[in-house]
């Protein structure tokens, strides 16, 4: 099953006898949900994680996050979570921190941003083409 947020009209043909209704927010009692622990999160200035983009990945159940590491600078980064509250932020092996590569840092094709976007294509190229960034 493959669940849209309706937020505007892109995805809708027609409509009839419905009206659009919103529902204020609610601030998770567990908030913030991630925030900064690791080193190359936490340096002196301006820490913290910024503009997360999530998704549902159905194939492994699981939600899958990218963010910013505001650290003076911007380190892309990744983490996930069964439930979408408690976030895991797993070593990978990709980007190399202060000469270690025992982190969560990502190489993505652009810059994660405000208003990026990450999602699961509905015909993936292949393994190095699974997900798609829209920024």
């Amino acid at each position: 099953m493959f669940h849209r947020l309706f937020i505007d009209d892109y995805y809708i043909a027609e409509s009839g006898g419905l009206k659009r209704s919103f529902h204020p927010t609610r601030k998770h009692p567990d908030s913030p949900v991630i925030s900064p622990k690791k080193p190359w999160e936490l340096r002196t200035g301006a820490e913290g994680v910024a503009t997360p983009a999530v998704i549902w990945d159905p194939d492994e159940n699981i939600y899958k996050m990218w963010y910013w590491a505001v650290v003076g600078g911007l380190l892309d980064c990744y983490a996930t979570s069964g439930d979408g509250v408690h976030w895991d932020k797993p070593s990978l092996g990709i980007q190399e921190f202060e000469g270690s590569t025992d982190n969560n840092l990502v190489a993505t094709p652009g810059r994660l941003g405000p208003g990026s976007i990450m999602f699961l294509p509905d015909a993936p190229l292949g393994p190095e083409s699974r997900y798609t960034m829209v920024s």
